[in-house]
């Protein structure tokens, strides 16, 4: 049995593609709010998430604090009942969305680094648990032999697949 750990991130380079405007498929997690990767309908849609993003933007931007360590210190500044956990929920519906939206393009790469990757396993790999820290379904995509429909369905194939952070297709 082997292990194999996708950090955050490696759906950056998820293939060579890249859309019309040349960018990846994927940000990474300080792009989140950078153009060409946000997304103004659904800013529209949670406009919370656009007071959240707006608060932390100028942290990120200036690098004095990584997405994750800004949104944690606003995060410790809630407190129940406030605006700011309203915001951060919106941030949560707005991202769930967004992550479907990338893997969902993801399936238009017929060639990507995934897919090669899923062949090596197929290849030399009897049984293989794949840690991933990434919230896109763009791994999973890759492993056209399996279906990914229920949670069970992580953990019951030959590829297993273990997400830590959660995954933008598991809605509770």
């Amino acid at each position: 049995k082997s292990i194999l750990i996708l950090g955050a991130g490696a759906s950056y380079d998820f293939s060579h593609l890249r859309n019309t405007g040349g960018q990846h498929i994927s940000p990474l997690t300080n792009e989140l709010f950078e153009a060409p990767y946000v997304r103004p309908d659904l800013l529209q849609k949670y406009p919370e998430a656009g007071t959240l993003a707006s608060a932390l933007y100028e942290k990120v931007r200036n690098q004095s604090k990584s997405f994750e360590d800004a949104l944690l210190q606003y995060q410790n500044g809630a407190t129940e009942g406030s605006d700011r956990l309203k915001n951060i929920e919106a941030l949560r519906h707005y991202l769930q969305e967004y992550f479907a939206t990338v893997s969902g393009k993801g399936r238009s790469y017929p060639i990507n680094n995934f897919r090669a990757l899923v062949d090596k396993i197929n290849t030399y790999s009897p049984e293989i648990t794949v840690v991933s820290f990434n919230y896109d379904y763009l791994f999973e995509e890759a492993c056209t032999s399996q279906k990914w429909g229920q949670m069970t369905d992580y953990i019951a194939g030959k590829i297993k697949v273990i997400k830590p952070h959660g995954s933008a297709n598991w809605v509770y």
